[in-house]
């Protein structure tokens, strides 16, 4: 976490440094967001005949944005929330199972903006879509596989820092409330939960 706070100052020195209006309407960009997962339950076990690994807590998404005018934005992203992964063996039988939870997401983000907007650009935006779950398990007597969809919301807030004309970088935090899988994923049905991330952006 260090790491991250030291790129974070990194960009806010950048995005202070030049306070010139930058128009982003009409403009569009691909991006990719990287952080942790808050309600990710990790844990990590090694018993006689038994590993388990769960709950990375990494998250991640790929996403697109247009803007729509200049303080606001389209966006559709496709993500990684949550993964787990299990091997045990129980006599002469040996079996793995591993899960993820991907979020198929679309929204808008408001910027709160002067007339002449800068460089540093915060925001509030929410996203809606689908939480696909999918879990897989084989052993020397069984393989079985499983998907399902639920429906989710994300609230979300966070600043972007303007770099350039083509760089954006930011940082966002946001909550994920999504309705229970009939089955469990990954010993779970609920994956409601906070994230943090941050943004890199280029933008076209």
């Amino acid at each position: 976490m260090k790491k991250l706070y030291l790129i974070m100052i990194i960009v806010l020195m950048l995005g202070s440094a030049n306070a010139q209006s930058i128009a982003l309407e009409g403009r569009s960009a691909i991006g990719l967001s990287i952080g942790t997962f808050l309600n990710s339950e990790r844990s990590s076990a090694t018993a006689a005949y038994n590993v388990t690994a769960s709950a990375t807590g990494f998250t991640g998404n790929l996403f697109y944005s247009n803007w729509l005018e200049e303080n606001l934005a389209l966006r559709l992203s496709l993500g990684f929330l949550n993964g787990s992964a299990e091997v045990k063996v129980d006599g002469w039988n040996t079996g793995q199972s591993a899960s993820s939870v991907v979020p198929l997401l679309m929204g808008i983000n408001y910027y709160f903006i002067d007339e002449e907007p800068g460089k540093v650009r915060p925001f509030a935006g929410i996203t809606a879509g689908v939480y696909i779950g999918s879990e897989a398990k084989n052993s020397i007597l069984q393989v079985s596989a499983k998907s399902e969809s639920v429906f989710g919301i994300k609230p979300l807030a966070g600043i972007d820092f303007v770099l350039g004309r083509h760089f954006i970088m930011g940082a966002e935090a946001g909550y994920n409330l999504i309705t229970d899988f009939k089955d469990t994923i990954g010993g779970r049905k609920n994956y409601s939960g906070g994230e943090i991330a941050f943004r890199f952006i280029y933008l076209f």
